[in-house]
């Protein structure tokens, strides 16, 4: 089950998170929006840089999405 939030924890509980940090793949996809890519002239130029960021990760399941839980049936 994804539990977003710490439901359990109470308010006087020393060193328990109540809501989750963003993870690598999160700044990952965020870097991946956002990241400005000054050489680039057109979305085609791109393309190079775009490829050359999906290969640093490729064989590191981190960055890989998915990994939920199957559905009930």
């Amino acid at each position: 089950d994804y539990a977003r939030f710490n439901y359990v924890a109470q308010p006087g509980d020393e060193g328990v998170c109540f809501t989750p940090g963003i993870g690598p793949y999160d700044k990952y996809s965020i870097m991946w929006g956002y990241r400005p890519i000054i050489d680039a002239e057109s979305s085609d130029d791109e393309r190079a840089t775009l490829d050359a960021w999906i290969r640093e990760h490729y064989d590191d399941r981190i960055y890989h999405f998915g990994g939920g839980s199957a559905i009930d049936p």
